[in-house]
């Protein structure tokens, strides 16, 4: 393996970190023989490429996803090491540190780079640009600790072998590492404490300078997923912390500890899966599926659109946060809702959004002819509007890629892509005359249809049936997702209509498999898949489908 990791633990001077004398530190318990960069072998997840391969245009006549997801081998991914995602860092300083205010990394890092909006393996890393910001985040967090040492550790000024002291640091530690090392490990850190506290004489100091030695230390930036028993699952400590990364985004005290090495895998899933971090990462996946802008983000302009504001913008997101917050909450949460539902959340910064619509939003239901779920409300079609137009080619391509997986070349060379402005006509009919012809009808033929679909609705997402004066035309038909074809005659039919097909269905369990595993996925994923469009086709419950993932081999067994 590169030794990155390791060098990077050994990079880290104690001294620097916290003013004192260096304990000797054995080897990182993060596995040698991967790169942590890359997963192993170059590449996101430790694949090959191999998740290359092409999606049929056609829904299957089996009854089951056979024919998304053949592949029948169920060799395990491989090993890997990577960072946590900067959700992941927050919470687990807030875990190791409780009662303690502390900001964000969010803060101090740059934007991690992203693939298709998630967080993938082979993108979290520490490098040049992050390092020292990061390290900045630790000292200001070491000494929030220095100064409140109580809220972690309320001993008397006792000798610091004290069976206080000790147990207090020791459980300080074994959180802050998710019991995923050994004990070797983390009594070279109780040391250490010992050692600052024999040296300082002063206990704020001491838990300061343990607190920016931890937060540097590999054990506590890193995942591992390396180390395997004689059946390749992830050993106890790692199967853990992996789990609860995986279903929570967070450590979870109850698979944390002596007592938590007898949970199974499927124990493990379970409590993971239950704890009230399962459902924010499971809102969080649907904001990144369906990229809800902040507002910041938006791209409105407000010359042109006078009532965009941001309040507007904040409203829209806040519309759509309740919406989901309230369906995810559910026991059993069904796609139909999500995405076929009408209920309303109603706010006053929205609402002249609703204008022309039945109600004007504002009643328990939208108007049964202009909405119907999530893909009609403002801050799904704010996010990809603007500044001056709806944009009707980026609705069009966000949802052949994101809701069918559906994909295309790049654009050719030396192509104008520029849309002819001009009067009397719409934003549909321009395009058209612009990609109705090679080259780039091959591509447009797939996207245009999915964005013809939401013409009714303006760059702010209100209802509209003329556009300058002329008739807009949101009528489509495709032959691409099933035997009978697509055809709809407003934007209501449209998603009616999409989000039953089949490949809407197995799109969204690759959407999910690859926001929650953080890679894309492999043909030695197919039978996970599979069992995951199986659940989600028969059932329709989210969770359920979840759980699938969640309780897999591919969760919990690497090579």
């Amino acid at each position: 393996m590169k030794k990155s990791l390791v060098l990077f633990s050994l990079s880290v001077s104690l001294a620097s970190a916290c003013g004192g004398k260096k304990p000797e530190r054995p080897r990182s318990s993060l596995a040698e023989g991967a790169d942590a960069e890359t997963g192993g072998n170059g590449k996101a997840g430790g694949g090959s490429k191999e998740d290359d391969k092409s999606i049929p245009n056609n829904d299957p006549k089996a009854k089951d996803g056979t024919n998304f997801f053949p592949g029948t081998e169920t060799e395990a991914s491989n090993r890997r090491i990577f960072r946590l995602t900067q959700i992941q860092l927050d919470q687990t300083a807030a875990f190791v540190f409780p009662g303690l205010k502390l900001r964000s990394v969010k803060e101090f890092l740059p934007i991690d780079p992203k693939q298709t909006n998630y967080d993938y393996a082979d993108f979290l890393t520490i490098n040049a640009a992050s390092y020292a910001p990061y390290r900045q985040w630790a000292a200001e967090i070491a000494k929030a600790v220095e100064a409140s040492p109580k809220s972690l550790v309320n001993c008397a000024l006792v000798p610091p072998s004290a069976d206080c002291h000790k147990k207090a640091v020791s459980a300080i530690i074994k959180k802050a590492f998710r019991g995923a090392a050994p004990a070797a490990l983390e009594g070279t850190y109780f040391k250490f404490f010992e050692d600052q506290f024999v040296a300082q004489g002063d206990l704020g100091k001491a838990l300061g300078s343990l607190s920016e030695t931890i937060l540097v230390a590999p054990e506590f930036l890193f995942r591992s997923e390396f180390n395997l028993d004689s059946k390749g699952t992830l050993i106890p400590g790692e199967l853990r912390q992996n789990m609860a990364f995986l279903a929570a985004d967070r450590p979870i005290d109850t698979l944390i500890g002596e007592s938590a090495d007898k949970e199974t895998a499927a124990n493990a899933a379970e409590l993971a899966l239950a704890h009230p971090g399962a459902g924010e990462k499971l809102e969080q996946f649907f904001v990144d599926w369906l990229e809800l802008r902040s507002p910041e983000e938006m791209r409105i302009s407000k010359e042109v659109y006078p009532e965009f504001t941001d309040a507007l913008a904040k409203g829209a997101i806040a519309e759509a946060r309740a919406f989901l917050k309230f369906y995810l909450s559910k026991p059993e949460v069904k796609l139909s809702d999500i995405v076929k539902s009408r209920k309303s959340f109603p706010n006053a910064d929205t609402a002249v959004v609703y204008e022309a619509d039945a109600g004007k939003g504002q009643g328990s239901e939208h108007d049964p002819a202009h909405r119907l779920g999530i893909f009609t409300q403002p801050a799904f079609l704010l996010s990809r509007s603007g500044p001056i137009h709806p944009n009707i080619v980026k609705r069009g391509v966000f949802f052949m890629r994101k809701v069918m997986c559906l994909e295309t070349g790049l654009t050719p060379s030396g192509v104008d892509t520029t849309i002819d402005e001009g009067s009397g006509r719409t934003e549909r009919e321009r395009i058209e005359a612009k990609t109705g012809n090679a080259p780039c009808s091959s591509c447009h033929q797939l996207i245009n249809p999915f964005g013809f679909a939401f013409e009714n609705f303006d760059a702010l997402g209100r209802w509209r049936t003329k556009e300058d004066g002329v008739n807009v035309d949101p009528k489509v038909a495709l032959d691409f997702l099933g035997f009978e074809g697509v055809v709809a005659q407003s934007p209501v039919e449209a998603i009616e209509r999409f989000t039953t097909t089949d490949r809407f269905k197995q799109c969204f369990v690759r959407q999910m498999f690859r926001y929650y595993m953080g890679r894309n996925e492999l043909k030695s994923d197919d039978p996970t898949l599979k069992a995951m469009f199986d659940t989600l086709k028969s059932e329709d419950n989210v969770k359920k489908v979840l759980k699938t993932l969640v309780t897999s081999s591919r969760a919990n067994q690497r090579k």
